[in-house]
């Protein structure tokens, strides 16, 4: 059976920029989410409701099942949000760029690279292992300019 090509595409962005948005440190904590239909160019952004939540305990599945995301691109997503898109049928993908625009250039040339295993921004952990990503340090400014909780 082959496999699934991705059409729509969510990328965790620290801004609502659009193409030109930054590439947020975190999936969970996200300021905003940048979603993208690879077919036909279309640009949603999306806040993210669960901004100031601590890391495993925000819950974006909804969203993005709502969205019919095929995939997610991001550095850091952690070990409870890893299974629940995996479980979902919704890839893991790691970025290959900083910002929107040129992770959708290396995808639309065909360059994924799955993430294996649950990883905050560059920590990996095994999809099973005790532990989740709970000491990740924010180094953005939330969309309403306070600092993280």
């Amino acid at each position: 059976m082959p496999e699934q090509r991705i059409m729509r595409v969510c990328i965790p962005t620290e801004t609502d920029q659009g193409l030109h948005a930054k590439l947020a440190g975190h999936f969970g904590t996200a300021p905003f989410f940048t979603i993208v239909d690879l077919s036909g160019g279309v640009v949603l952004v999306r806040p993210n409701p669960a901004c100031h939540a601590r890391p495993g305990q925000c819950h974006h599945l909804g969203l993005l099942q709502s969205e019919q995301v095929d995939a997610v691109v991001s550095s850091g997503v952690d070990r409870n949000a890893f299974e629940a898109l995996q479980q979902a049928g919704i890839k893991v993908l790691l970025p290959a760029g900083e910002a929107v625009a040129e992770v959708l250039g290396a995808l639309r040339h065909g360059h994924e690279t799955p993430m294996r295993t649950a990883s905050c921004g560059g920590r990996h952990h095994e999809a099973g292992a005790p532990g989740h990503c709970h000491q990740h340090q924010h180094q953005h400014q939330h969309h309403d300019g306070e600092p993280p909780r």
